[in-house]
């Protein structure tokens, strides 16, 4: 009991630290009155959501926007996750402060998700804090600072943490797997739909990695599988449509549906096993991994199976 109540109270700690560090990092914005404005907030997002909640708080939802080109469907597109939890903040602030409040809510909650992630993995809570910090500060996501829809991969943690729960804790699997479905639907809804993409293929890897292919292999696939049905429920009402309006758009003949087909999650892994095709990888699949988390795995000991399955998966994703 008292080993636990220690644990809890450094816990906290290790969560306030996080919180200084991030607010820190972003005095300028919190102190100083300023606001993110570049390149895509506001050719894009500062427009979109300026029009939309103007619609949503006179109680009207605009389906269509006719205000770009010819028009388009305002909730098809994916990337402006406008179903994401976090978009309430644009009931009540101004959209130029809410996007300012949204990326520093969205640092935090991702550095805390990485926080809970590494203490299931039993990792002191001082090494905890220092990896949700190289996570959350390490090069890719210090430049979708400007990007909403980018914040989707900051929940992965967070589904990584309620797989191992669920293992851990036999007689919450149910509810920990419900969280992970949860979170999965979530990212769906937050933003880039590739990232998603990616955390399904990570996730699977993960699983059976991490647990092997025991004589509980039954009990993985069918944790996963909950995940993924619950992930795709909760998402659906982001998922079908866009797969509607993906159908219509010009970027299928510029590669970017590739990830959907066989070939492309082929091409994922190897680039180029068919000669035939043209290796594509539009600008906005960024494979960047921190330098400093680079470095420590290459120097971590590989001794332990989560080591390892890291160790691999930098080479294959």
């Amino acid at each position: 009991m008292h080993k636990d109540k220690k644990k809890g109270k450094r816990d906290r700690l290790g969560i306030i630290l996080i919180i200084i560090a991030v607010c820190f990092y972003f005095k300028e914005v919190i102190f100083k009155g300023l606001l993110f404005w570049k390149d895509d907030i506001f050719d894009l997002w500062f427009p979109w959501y300026t029009y939309v909640f103007s619609y949503i708080k006179k109680g009207i939802f605009p389906l269509w926007n006719h205000l770009s080109l010819c028009g388009y469907p305002s909730f098809s597109f994916s990337r402006l996750g406008f179903f994401s939890p976090l978009n309430l903040i644009f009931l009540f602030l101004p959209v130029a402060y809410g996007l300012t409040i949204k990326t520093i809510l969205s640092y935090i909650l991702g550095a805390i998700f990485m926080y809970l992630y590494m203490r299931a993995l039993k990792v002191s809570w001082l090494s905890s804090i220092a990896a949700s910090l190289i996570f959350i500060f390490s090069g890719p996501f210090i430049e979708i600072s400007f990007c909403p829809e980018d914040f989707t991969f900051f929940y992965l943690p967070l589904i990584l943490f309620c797989i191992e729960r669920a293992f851990e804790i036999s007689h919450r699997a149910a509810m920990y797997t419900l969280g992970a479905g949860l979170t999965l639907g979530i990212q769906c809804l937050t933003g880039h739909f590739q990232y998603v993409y990616f955390s399904v293929i990570f996730v699977t890897f993960y699983i059976f990695f991490r647990y092997g292919f025991k004589k509980d292999t039954i009990e993985q696939i069918k944790i996963l599988t909950m995940i993924f049905l619950i992930g795709i429920g909760v998402g659906a009402i982001q998922i079908i449509p866009m797969c509607e309006l993906l159908r219509l758009s010009f970027w299928r003949e510029t590669g970017w549906s590739d990830f959907l087909t066989l070939e492309g999650l082929i091409r994922f892994v190897l680039p180029n096993f068919n000669p035939a095709t043209l290796t594509h990888f539009p600008p906005d699949f960024p494979l960047w991994v921190g330098i400093v988390s680079v470095l420590l795995l290459f120097f971590a000991p590989k001794n332990k199976k989560i080591v390892r399955f890291y160790f691999y998966a930098f080479f294959i994703f």
